[in-house]
């Protein structure tokens, strides 16, 4: 049953036995196979609460390669597309079951009519948006961090050779006569890295 499922998650943790039979009689049991659940940039319909199952949260990476960086894990009890179903705005990350997952579902509007009758559920939410942005900075540390490409780093003995072609030897009154200043050019200095640019995301 709905409400004694719903006596155990984080979200309704506030709420009491009246408003968890009123959240009970709005949700809707869906159940997905393995494979992607929510995309990035679908609209927002509405709350999903795990019963049973495993689900992972990913985002893109913003060099548009195949990969996707794992923001974190859903399980029984976890719920996720809060923020997009208060904002509006698309979904910006990806869930994906990695096993069959059966949920609770929410609908937008009823969602958002009962958070504005039932404070209660607003401090539940306050759990998930912490994990989210625990998540989200975790995610952004990741993308900094990434070293830069190899290929693009000189080796080694670059400086060392550099400077054996480069060198002048200093004037002695065998080549003072010789001595010419050096033809090759003084490189500007490196104009200095821009910082990354981290998107925000909202699931």
């Amino acid at each position: 049953m709905a409400q004694d499922f719903f006596r155990g998650v984080d979200l309704f943790k506030y709420l009491t036995e009246s408003q968890l039979e009123r959240m009970a009689k709005m949700a809707a049991k869906v159940s997905f196979p393995k494979g992607k659940i929510i995309k990035e940039s679908d609209a927002p319909e509405g709350v999903y609460i795990v019963e049973s199952g495993i689900a992972k949260v990913t985002k893109s990476q913003m060099d548009s390669s195949c990969d996707e960086a794992e923001l974190g894990i859903l399980r029984e009890g976890s719920s996720f597309g809060e923020l997009s179903t208060i904002d509006g705005l698309p979904r910006s990350a990806n869930v994906t079951a990695m096993e069959p997952v059966t949920c609770y579902f929410l609908p937008r509007n009823d969602f958002m009519v009962a958070l504005k009758e039932t404070p209660e559920i607003g401090l539940g939410m306050l759990h998930a948006f912490a994990s989210m942005v625990r998540s989200a900075n975790n995610w952004a540390s990741s993308v900094v961090d990434t070293p830069q490409d190899s290929k693009h780093l000189p080796t080694t003995d670059t400086p060392m050779r550099i400077a054996s072609e480069n060198f002048t030897p200093p004037p002695t009154p065998e080549n003072s006569s010789r001595l010419t200043p050096p033809s090759t050019p003084v490189p500007p200095a490196p104009s200095p890295l821009p910082a990354p640019i981290i998107r925000s995301f909202r699931l």
